[in-house]
């Protein structure tokens, strides 16, 4: 099968148009687009990382429960200095989740 034809058969496998899907993937709109009328091609692994993240959704209970990647905790161990006090360099530790 053809990388064109998988992408369109991931959309449609959960019965979404292309801006739904868009929205969905994050590829914009105007790329799927061209995937799938086989303007453009997209690398091959491409696919197979959407069906990872298709299925991973269905595991995790659906979309709604998936942490988005950009979501950024920061720690900060050291404690706050009091004003007026030297203050020396924070470590900081930022976790993806």
């Amino acid at each position: 099968m053809n990388i064109a034809k998988e992408i369109t058969r991931l959309r449609e496998s959960v019965g979404e148009n292309r801006r739904q899907f868009s929205d969905h993937t994050g590829i914009p709109v105007r790329t799927l687009e061209d995937w799938e009328a086989g303007r453009r091609t997209p690398p091959e692994y491409l696919p197979r990382l959407i069906a990872y993240q298709l299925a991973y959704e269905k595991l995790a209970g659906g979309q709604g429960e998936v942490v988005e990647p950009s979501t950024v905790v920061v720690e900060d161990p050291t404690p706050t200095p009091a004003p007026g006090s030297e203050s020396s360099d924070a470590n900081m530790e930022v976790y993806l989740l």
